[in-house]
């Protein structure tokens, strides 16, 4: 259980933090015709979003 409450946040906040499984799912709805076009990651989220976010 120690190990565990000092591993990395499993479930961490932030277009940052998650910009890796953000990009895969990004690109594998671009392979799979999903979606109409090509996207960014930051074009998925409003301008708006606070830094602390990013």
């Amino acid at each position: 259980m120690k190990e565990l409450m000092e591993a990395e946040d499993p479930w961490p906040y932030g277009l940052k933090a998650n910009r890796k499984a953000l990009d895969a799912i990004v690109q594998a709805a671009s392979e799979q015709h999903l979606v109409s076009r090509p996207t960014k990651v930051e074009d998925l989220f409003s301008s708006s979003l606070p830094e602390s976010f990013r």
